[in-house]
């Protein structure tokens, strides 16, 4: 399944943005949360949503969509092969992309969550880790409180971590958003997109600010380097 945005042009290389469901739903049900297939949140990117395949027969659970994590799927699933053998075919047979302006987004298991079979460590522990990765400083990312409220708090990382008062380099390259107090495992939304999350407020969604907004802001700023 794929969305084209107004802006679509088949004759110039397009950004792409791969959205993944979470686990026990499929692609349908992240197109309805997730808004990147919206003209009022995304003008410019084609989106992509993959199809996680069903696990039939597993001893520890009913069938299920799911993503590659699970100990019980077959060894020979490779969710990094799909994508590749994915990317390619868009680009070869489909759509004009960039490859230099691809990126991912995904909900629980299709964000990198694994479900409680597996041992994982802290989601700060994994963001920063990310940020070691990509030769940001770890230690002292600069914090700021989202005005929307109810404890929303980005945390952004560059190499001096921004403590200096001073923007760092890179600084935002790896950008992790603590949700807030009331938000459950939903995407974080004011716009109330049918799931049985607690509303905060009348006409709010799930959480007092809009992730795909940020998530659209930090895909517009970035692209591989050449």
């Amino acid at each position: 399944m794929y969305w084209l945005p107004p802006s679509y042009n088949p004759a110039k290389p397009n950004p792409l943005i791969l959205s993944f469901h979470g686990g026990g739903v499929n692609s349908d049900r992240q197109t309805d949360q997730d808004f990147f297939a919206d003209a009022s949140f995304n003008m410019d990117h084609v989106v992509v949503y993959p199809q996680g395949l069903l696990v039939v027969g597993c001893s520890v659970a009913p069938p299920t969509t799911v993503w590659q994590g699970v100990r019980v799927l077959p060894r020979y699933w490779d969710d990094v092969v799909f994508v590749l053998a994915l990317l390619d075919f868009l680009e070869r047979e489909l759509l004009c992309l960039d490859p230099a302006r691809v990126y991912a987004a995904g909900k629980s298991m299709g964000g990198g969550a694994i479900n409680g079979l597996d041992c994982v460590p802290p989601v700060q522990r994994w963001v920063e880790e990310w940020a070691v990765r990509d030769g940001l400083d770890p230690s002292s990312p600069a914090v700021e409180k989202l005005p929307s409220g109810d404890n929303a708090t980005v945390y952004r990382y560059g190499k001096d971590g921004g403590s200096s008062g001073k923007e760092g380099k890179e600084e935002g390259l790896v950008t992790f958003v603590m949700a807030g107090d009331h938000v459950n495992h939903d995407w974080p939304t004011t716009v109330d997109y049918g799931s049985t999350s607690r509303v905060l407020e009348p006409g709010q969604g799930p959480a007092n600010f809009n992730g795909t907004s940020m998530m659209m802001d930090f895909f517009r700023k970035y692209k591989t380097p050449d």
